[in-house]
C-alpha cells in the first residue's frame, strides 16, 4: 500500500484565492457570451456562472481531501496499527468528518441561492446575495483551516509509511545493524537498498520480491535493536511488520563481530524477538567464511540453547555461500505455510 499520491493539501486562504478567481474567469466569460441578451439576464447568467463554478471548485477540492485519506478501520491490520501509533486518529477523523460537512454546506447554500436568483427580479438584491452567499462560503472554509493544516501534517506522516504487500506471502529480516541484511536482500532479490558499513543504514523498510510459479515472495528489512524502551519510529515499523504480515523471520548473526556487536549481544536480540513474536525463526550466520569452522559448529549449538529455532545456515552475502540453498529453503517453508 502506497501513500506517496496523496497530495499536498492547500490552506483555507488558497483554496478560496482558486475558487474566486475562477469564479471571476466565469463571470466574464457568460457576460462575453449573452452580450447581446438583455442587461438584467446577462448579469443573472454571469453571476449564476460564477456561483456554480466558486461552488464546484471548492467541493471538488474537499471531496478530493477526503477520498485521499483511508477509512482507518478498512486498512490491513499492518497499517492500521501503524496510523495508530503515528497520528492522532481521532482528530483525523473529526477533521475528515468536518471537511464533508463543509463540502455538503456548500453545496447547499448554492442550490438556495440559485432558487433564489432565479426568482428575484432586482438586480441589487442579486448582487447582495452572491456577496452573502460568498462570505457564508468564505467563513465556513476559514473556520475549516485548522482541519486542513492538520490533514496536511497527517499527509506528511503517511508519505514516510513503507511500501508493503500485507496480503503476499512475506519474510522479515532482522539482526542488529551492519549484520548483511540489505545486501542479502539485495543478492536473492536484486533490489537495491542503500548499503554502508555503518550502523542503520537503513533509514525504513526496505522490501525485495522473488517471483514463484503462484506469484511472489516478499522480503522486508525490518532494522533494529527492538529495545521497548527506546523504540524509534523505524524500529516501531519494524515490529508492525513482523508482528502482522511475516510469515517467517530470518535472524542474522555477525559470528566475526564485525557489525560492533558481541555475539552474546546477537544471541540476547534472537531471544528478545523470539519472545516478543513467537514466529516461526530461521537463523543465518553471515560472514561464515571468515570464522573457523569449529567456532561456527558451537555457535550453531548456542543458538538452538537460546531460542527453539527450526534450522540454522552459515551463508556468506559477499562470496554467495549457501545463497541458493537458502533460496530453496525459503520458497519450501513458505509453499508448506
Amino acid at each position: 500500500m502506497n501513500f506517496q499520491y496523496i497530495p499536498k493539501i492547500d490552506n483555507a486562504d488558497q483554496i478560496l484565492d482558486i475558487a474566486f478567481r475562477a469564479g471571476k474567469e466565469s463571470y466574464s466569460r457568460a457576460k462575453a457570451k449573452h452580450k447581446k441578451s438583455d442587461p438584467f439576464i446577462r448579469l443573472k447568467n454571469s453571476e449564476h456562472a460564477s456561483v456554480e463554478t466558486v461552488a464546484r471548485i471548492i467541493e471538488k477540492r474537499i471531496t478530493k481531501i477526503v477520498d485521499y485519506f483511508p477509512m482507518i478501520d478498512d486498512l490491513p491490520d499492518f497499517y492500521r496499527e501503524l496510523m495508530l501509533n503515528s497520528l492522532d486518529t481521532g482528530s483525523l477523523k473529526k477533521s475528515i468528518t468536518s471537511l464533508k460537512w463543509c463540502s455538503a454546506k456548500i453545496t447547499e447554500l448554492k442550490k438556495q441561492y440559485l432558487r433564489q436568483a432565479s426568482a428575484t427580479k432586482d438586480k441589487t438584491l442579486l448582487e447582495k446575495s452572491k456577496k452573502g452567499l460568498y462570505g457564508r462560503i468564505s467563513s465556513i472554509i476559514k473556520k475549516n483551516n485548522d482541519n486542513l493544516i492538520f490533514l496536511d501534517s497527517a499527509r506528511k506522516v503517511m508519505k514516510k509509511f513503507p511500501d508493503i504487500k500485507t496480503d503476499i506471502p512475506t519474510i522479515a529480516i532482522t539482526g542488529y545493524p551492519n549484520v548483511g541484511k540489505s545486501s542479502l536482500l539485495k543478492a536473492i532479490t536484486g533490489s537495491d537498498p542503500k548499503i554502508a558499513s555503518y550502523a542503520f543504514t537503513t533509514l525504513g523498510l526496505n522490501t525485495g520480491y522473488i517471483k514463484t510459479r503462484k506469484g511472489e515472495l516478499q522480503l522486508v528489512d525490518a532494522p533494529g535493536t527492538f529495545d521497548r524502551d527506546r523504540m524509534n519510529p523505524i524500529e516501531m515499523k519494524a515490529v508492525l511488520a513482523i508482528k502482522h504480515i511475516a510469515d517467517l523471520v530470518i535472524f542474522m548473526i555477525d559470528p566475526s563481530e564485525s557489525c560492533g556487536y558481541s555475539t552474546d549481544e546477537q544471541l540476547g536480540l534472537l531471544k528478545r524477538l523470539h519472545q516478543m513474536f513467537r514466529k516461526d525463526f530461521l537463523v543465518l550466520l553471515n560472514k561464515s567464511d571468515l570464522i573457523e569452522k569449529q567456532a561456527i559448529e558451537e555457535l550453531m549449538k548456542e543458538v538452538c540453547r537460546t531460542a527453539p529455532v527450526n534450522s540454522v545456515l552459515e551463508i556468506s552475502t559477499l562470496n554467495k555461500k549457501n545463497l541458493r540453498t537458502l533460496k530453496s529453503i525459503l520458497l519450501k517453508r513458505i509453499k508448506d505455510k
